[in-house]
């Protein structure tokens, strides 16, 4: 009979088996037959706890894990994967740097939504360390550097290295270039993914992530059929990563807004489904939740908008989001000064706030203020949509100043970048200050624009036009200096009007004699074929009738042709006749009776008539015979 040590050995060396190939379901319950045999063998618990978490079942192992000794990275990673990132980064806190704890510890940190820390530990270990890991490494310092701009000098080989790649550009707002990176993503992820034996239908969903930030990308340039198409192909595929999903239907939510609310409606259900948000970072949850709250406020379901944003105000209270959701539900309420007071306590106002203050000073009637809103935002200069509502509204106001005042701040900041803006906006610019009788600070803008683009004849005509204003020598050297006219061949006039479009027009024709002589006549106008027929009654010498555009019913001498069993217009009762009509008018005590009588007569006291009783006809008995 084999003892009990013989057992273990036999069971440790099929555990060991397991492990290499892989099997942790079978190492589970081999563990389970070693535990019973050994409750505290501590190599059969470590490894029973490896099983756990390749098995994905994290609180199993951590409970499992709070029976053994020095397992505290153990436990971290357990506490990450179950989304409790701040005890799992405290722990990690209290355990010697290594290559294991700085990984876990910066993607706890991008997890959390500080990238630029995340960035640094990455950057670190991708200098120091040079393993099996260095790719995926510098896949994950890619993400992390989604907020700090374009990362220079990266030259991507993978998939997640594109992808990645492009999700930074995305952020930087460069969308072709980070459509390019996407589409070279889907080229290599499809080859390597063919490579390793995948079914086209497993290749499809692998690449659900690229055709998710595929259609992002559209939906920001405007190519919004695309972009429902590269959602819709999300959404077919079912894929088993449910953020890919939830992050699909949220854009096609906010790409339809108010059309299709029905469908927008079963959307949003996969967006608190559970489980939706396990894989979303924090700012992708807060900007489904935002979605949200505009949805139930477009829909007209305010109290529903009150609940999500109180969760917004709970998660990020602080955020510009859960400031214009507040403002934008006051508003709906009919509150908008509560609104503007909600907008106006905001820490650091961005674009979206300071536009949005703005559009409630406007509601409230006071575009004064939403013009001092506007003009006070720093970034104001630098996009030229802003400026031309600004100078907009100042002109609307009367501050002609404040407008051109803007137009040479936006100038100053535009120079330093140049290109077609520049120019388009000192066209602009010079154009405004011609309007408003500033001609000698267009003529200095519409120089330098020359200078820019001496050949274009419409700064030369605009530049000749403001020198005429102030200075008519300037404009006749311009003028002289633009040399003879640039059309060499010669131009008929005659053969100009007998071009169709002038001699088919009404005004004038020219009439060809025999003698080739061309005389411009009046075209008379042609004779009707056939003569206006007129009314029966027409009497050309009885004066016009003035209501003849009347109808007959609405003329003053219309009177009502009389019908079988009519009775006048003061129609009594059903039954009532004429005899019987005339006596109830006569006896009719309201209506007044015309007197004949003068002097004491006429004043004596009226007695009222004494009614009479309209006796029925006795009706006639039947016979019974």
């Amino acid at each position: 009979m084999a003892t009990k040590e013989q057992n273990l050995s036999k069971l440790f060396t099929q555990l060991q088996v397991c492990g290499e190939d892989g099997e942790y379901s079978k190492g589970l319950k081999l563990t389970e037959t070693i535990l019973s045999l050994a409750p505290e063998d501590s190599d059969a618990l470590h490894f029973r706890v490896s099983c756990l978490i390749h098995l994905s079942k994290f609180s199993d192992a951590l409970q499992l894990l709070r029976q053994l000794k020095d397992v505290d990275f153990e436990k971290a990673y357990c506490l990450y994967r179950l989304d409790r990132l701040t005890e799992s980064h405290d722990l990690l806190l209290t355990l010697p740097s290594s290559v294991c704890v700085r990984d876990l510890r910066a993607q706890i940190l991008y997890k959390q939504g500080d990238y630029s820390e995340a960035a640094a530990l990455y950057n670190t270990l991708c200098q120091e360390v040079g393993d099996d890991f260095s790719s995926d490494r510098d896949s994950n310092r890619l993400a992390a550097m989604v907020t700090g701009g374009v990362p220079n000098g990266v030259s991507p080989n993978t998939m997640e290295q594109y992808f990645n790649l492009a999700c930074c550009l995305l952020e930087c707002g460069c969308y072709d270039e980070a459509y390019d990176s996407l589409h070279k993503c889907e080229g290599v992820g499809r080859s390597s993914l063919a490579e390793e034996g995948c079914s086209e239908e497993e290749i499809t969903e692998e690449l659900c992530v690229v055709s998710v930030q595929q259609g992002y990308a559209l939906q920001m340039l405007g190519r919004y059929k695309e972009a429902l198409d590269h959602y819709s192909i999300v959404l077919k595929t079912r894929p088993t990563d449910v953020s890919q999903t939830v992050v699909a239907s949220n854009n096609i939510i906010a790409l339809r807004r108010d059309k299709d609310v029905f469908d927008s409606k079963k959307k949003m259900k996969v967006l608190v489904a559970e489980g939706s948000s396990k894989r979303l970072t924090q700012n992708q949850k807060l900007s489904i939740l935002y979605n949200r709250a505009l949805f139930a406020l477009g829909t007209n379901q305010l109290d529903a908008c009150h609940d999500l944003i109180g969760q917004l105000e709970s998660t990020s209270p602080d955020s510009p989001l859960t400031t214009l959701a507040r403002a934008a539900l006051c508003a709906r309420r009919g509150r908008g000064q509560e609104g503007i007071n909600v907008l106006r306590q905001h820490k650091s106002p961005g674009v979206n706030v300071s536009l949005s203050l703005a559009q409630l000073y406007l509601n409230d009637g006071q575009p004064h203020r939403a013009l001092e809103v506007i003009t006070a935002m720093p970034q104001l200069s630098r996009h030229i949509g802003l400026v031309s509502g600004a100078v907009g509204l100042a002109s609307s106001l009367g501050h002609t100043d404040t407008a051109n005042g803007l137009l040479d701040k936006a100038l100053s900041v535009w120079r330093e970048v140049g290109g077609p803006t520049l120019h388009q906006l000192m066209l602009e610019a010079a154009t405004y200050k011609l309007t408003h009788s500033l001609p000698s600070e267009a003529a200095k803008v519409l120089e330098e624009l020359h200078s820019l683009k001496p050949h274009d004849i419409k700064v030369t005509a605009l530049l000749i036009s403001a020198y005429s204003r102030y200075s008519p020598k300037l404009a006749e050297d311009l003028s002289a200096s633009l040399g003879p006219s640039t059309i060499t061949t010669p131009v008929d006039v005659d053969n100009l009007e007998h071009m169709p479009s002038f001699r088919h027009s009404r005004r004038a024709v020219v009439k060809e004699t025999n003698n080739n002589s061309k005389a411009p006549l009046i075209k008379t106008p042609r004779k009707k074929k056939r003569k206006p027929r007129l009314p029966t009654t027409f009497d050309p010498n009885s004066p016009i009738d003035k209501e003849r555009w009347l109808p007959l019913r609405e003329r003053s001498y219309f009177r009502r042709g009389k019908k079988k069993g009519f009775i006048g217009s003061g129609r009594g009762s059903q039954g009532v006749t004429t005899a019987s009509a005339s006596l109830m008018a006569a006896l009719d005590a309201n209506k007044p009776k015309p007197s004949t009588d003068t002097g004491a007569e006429s004043a004596s006291p009226k007695v009222k008539p004494t009614p009479i009783s309209m006796k029925k006809k006795p009706k006639k008995k039947k016979s019974k015979w």
